[in-house]
């Protein structure tokens, strides 16, 4: 495959921004909450550029030696890796590793849009309305069409439509149940929903390293101090925001990870804020992910499967 220049320098240049960043990155930290405060993009791009950068590529180089020096993750990642580079050489390999691919590729497209859809403190990419739930009402709507679930759905990723997708084909029609349909639609879901479970690490995992470094956490201390200005205000709505911001704080405090299961099982717009406290609180880190997997993954997902497939049936 090649690419042109333009692409090429479009692909290029975050790794380039990265790297000058890097090189360039105050060799100073900042300790006062003050200047914390005064870091911000707007006042001092080229340091937070350079702090940014600095963050990223050691954290980058902790998780490669980390994996590296993991024999499970070896394991796994070496016969992937060395899968899918063959799937770019012809020969009589290719009838087996082509379906292997083709499962990794769908199963990272899939995951890789949840991570996207969570990331970010509330500014992630909605993906869910983009592809996740379009894919669930087509796989129905399909279903109803076809009056059977045989249709080839799969290949519905990265952007490729292929001339089989969703097609009838020559099945006779069944006595059409509605499990068959949800089931039919539910593994991309799943792991769209386990991808918004690995998407809360971020805010989870800056609050437990300011915990752990005995410095004071801006984000749990802004979230306190909002809490209580809003507490005050006249504004109805935003009085019953704030009480169910504190509400949410007491009740993981209390119940530890069956309240994180709890906050994950549902839709819910302040989850960020649960992460940010359960690492302020210092919960274990496989007790908080396993919590959230659980709930956003195989609980809050099939709900909305099958809410979705009910309405669109």
């Amino acid at each position: 495959m090649q690419l042109d220049p333009i692409t090429l320098a479009y692909i290029a240049s975050p790794f380039a921004i990265l790297l000058l960043g890097y090189v360039f990155s105050p060799k100073k930290g900042i300790s006062s909450k003050e200047e914390r405060a005064n870091l911000v993009l707007y006042k001092r791009p080229f340091s937070v550029i350079g702090y940014f950068s600095a963050v990223a590529v050691d954290t980058i180089i902790y998780f490669l030696r980390s994996t590296i020096r993991s024999p499970a993750a070896m394991a796994l990642i070496i016969p992937l890796t060395g899968t899918y580079v063959s799937s770019f050489f012809e020969g009589d390999h290719i009838q087996y590793v082509e379906p292997i691919v083709f499962y990794m590729e769908f199963a990272v497209w899939w995951i890789g849009l949840g991570v996207l859809s969570s990331i970010g403190l509330g500014t992630g990419m909605h993906s869910g309305f983009l592809f996740t739930f379009p894919h669930v009402i087509e796989v129905t709507l399909a279903a109803q069409a076809c009056g059977h679930v045989q249709f080839e759905t799969f290949s519905n990723m990265w952007w490729v439509k292929t001339p089989d997708q969703f097609q009838c084909g020559d099945y006779p029609k069944e006595d059409l149940k509605f499990f068959d349909v949800a089931l039919k639609a539910l593994l991309p879901a799943v792991l769209w929903g386990c991808g918004t479970a690995v998407g809360e690490i971020p805010p989870y995992a800056i609050s437990l390293a300011a915990r752990n470094a005995r410095i004071a956490n801006s984000s749990f201390d802004q979230l306190q101090e909002e809490i209580a200005e809003e507490s005050k205000s006249k504004n109805f709505i935003m009085r019953m925001k704030t009480s169910l911001e504190k509400w949410m704080i007491d009740f993981l405090k209390k119940n530890g990870f069956v309240g994180v299961l709890l906050m994950a099982a549902w839709p819910n717009a302040f989850f960020d804020l649960c992460g940010i406290c359960c690492g302020h609180f210092g919960m274990p880190f496989w007790k908080f992910f396993s919590a959230t997997l659980i709930g956003k993954g195989f609980m809050k997902v099939p709900m909305q499967v099958v809410v979705m497939v009910t309405v669109f049936s």
